[in-house]
């Protein structure tokens, strides 16, 4: 049976039909079921639950957005399985919706800690930084021991802590399972709490113990980022050249802004995303889902090996159109969109070939305040290589010799931009950076605090404030914590 038959055929045995193909490796066969069933309506709230976990697998957002759609044109029918559907659709970027349906469950199902949780996360995406705070501290009131509460209140603004946070963080921490998540988010929210606090020799040592045990949870090979960047590095460019002009598919062009996690890309977003033609889509993974579907496999992050050794083979023309699909309802009618997926870095060559019309933007920072970033952000499934120094100055220098040989085989594709230039000039670099995408000059675009859009990253509570240069030389208040990292920089020739 073809999935155009589907609307003949039981949600339930859809669902049975799309786990069957993914347990036998048929990956694409399994992307087209699930888009079938998303048309579907279930007749239980397994059945629903089962729905969105396949369409946030295959980073259908838009199918997703649509059953969200469904479910509040009608009344709600079980409130604890459309919780759950919220909190995908917030992971999905779609928070208006998500809020809506977390809301009208929430009426029913009262103020469970979970959904608290969940919700004070829109909240924050959303830029209501008091109703974060306050479902957070409801949340801890009702199940004081819930880690990554307290991770989630040290993120908040400086006015929201104090010395009671911090022994609680504590009093929770000497009660978990060493090397556990909940140690983590622990001693995440400790390094955060006593780093505001000017308490950086302890701050420190709470980082540290941090970065081990989350470390210790991964699976990351650091000798698996060296074969890729080495792999693109050899595959690009391709025998074949890349469309000269024109567009793949209808829709907006994509603004890529790429660089390394934390460094500016957000700020960037905001300000590009203040331009009447412009949309912020935040960090994508639309571009990633197209290069699974053309290789016929998952993968986790960004890119893996086995499709940039398939790179001579693939449908650019077919990535590029369906992408473009599934990002057109995130541009909101606007001729632009900004897709701010930073490690997106690594497809610069398929984007080239896929979506010739595109944009890409490159957000650099200096090293040592780039890698104390990220050393010292708890990340939710990415950065993998950031909880050990020597691994994280290894990827990092991956990440320079990549972006070089993207300027030497693709010269003029990509646009450089310098953090500390944006944040010290922010009106020449900006008038640069809009004559690059073919974008006119508008005032607005400099009102970054203005800027009231959800933000789904990890820079959600700082991109509320006006521009500022506080984060240039940050690293500089750990500096004796740091030699090891600056040294293993300069081992790669980076200073």
């Amino acid at each position: 049976m073809t999935p155009s038959s589907g609307s003949q055929v039981p949600l339930a045995t859809w669902l049975g039909r799309i786990s069957a193909s993914l347990k036998a490796g048929r990956y694409r066969e399994a992307q087209a079921m699930t888009v079938a069933a998303a048309a579907l309506r279930p007749a239980t709230p397994m059945e629903l639950i089962e729905l969105a976990r396949r369409l946030l697998y295959f980073n259908l957002s838009g199918q997703m957005r649509g059953v969200g759609k469904r479910l509040l044109d009608r009344p709600l029918s079980n409130a604890a399985a459309e919780a759950d559907v919220a909190a995908m659709l917030s992971m999905m970027g779609d928070q208006d919706q998500a809020s809506r349906l977390l809301d009208r469950a929430m009426v029913v199902l009262g103020p469970h800690p979970a959904h608290l949780y969940n919700r004070s996360q829109m909240h924050l995406y959303a830029g209501r930084l008091a109703q974060a705070e306050a479902d957070l501290r409801l949340c801890l009131a009702m199940e004081p021991g819930m880690a990554k509460a307290h991770w989630a209140l040290s993120k908040l603004p400086a006015g929201a802590h104090g010395d009671t946070d911090t022994q609680a963080a504590r009093l929770t921490l000497s009660r978990v399972p060493p090397a556990s998540q909940d140690e983590v988010f622990l001693r995440f929210a400790l390094f955060n709490q006593l780093d505001r606090a000017g308490q950086h020799a302890q701050a420190w040592d709470e980082l540290v113990r941090g970065c081990q045990a989350k470390r210790a949870l991964l699976r990351y090979a650091p000798e698996d980022s060296s074969r890729l960047f080495e792999a693109l590095r050899k595959s690009f460019p391709l025998p074949t050249a890349p469309p000269e002009a024109g567009r793949n598919g209808q829709g907006p062009t994509p603004i890529f802004i790429v660089g390394m996690h934390r460094s500016g890309t957000t700020l960037l977003e905001r300000m590009l995303g203040n331009h009447s033609q412009v949309s912020e889509g935040g960090e994508l993974y639309d571009l990633p889902a197209q290069l699974r579907l053309a290789g016929g496999r998952h993968f986790g992050g960004p890119l893996d090996l086995a499709v940039v050794e398939q790179a001579g083979t693939l449908d650019f023309a077919a990535i590029g159109k369906r992408y473009l699909e599934q990002v057109q309802w995130r541009a909101n009618g606007q001729p632009f969109l900004i897709d701010k997926l930073p490690s997106n870095f690594l497809n610069t060559g398929f984007i080239r070939h896929a979506l010739p019309q595109a944009r890409i933007i490159h957000m650099q920072r200096d090293a040592m305040d780039t890698c104390f970033s990220n050393l010292k952000e708890l990340f939710s499934n990415a950065c993998a290589y950031s909880y050990d120094t020597d691994e994280l100055a290894d990827y990092y220098a991956g990440y320079r010799s990549t972006m070089q040989h993207w300027r030497e085989s693709a010269p003029g594709f990509v646009l450089d931009v310098r953090y500390e230039d944006l944040a010290r000039d922010p009106e020449g670099q900006c008038r640069r950076i809009l004559e690059f995408c073919g974008l006119p000059w508008e005032d607005g675009c400099l009102d970054v605090g203005g800027n009231q859009r959800a933000v789904n990253t990890a820079s959600s509570a700082q991109v509320r404030e006006p521009l500022h240069q506080r984060g240039i030389g940050a690293w500089r208040r750990y500096e004796p914590q740091l030699q090891g990292l600056r040294a293993r920089l300069a081992t790669h020739g980076i200073e």
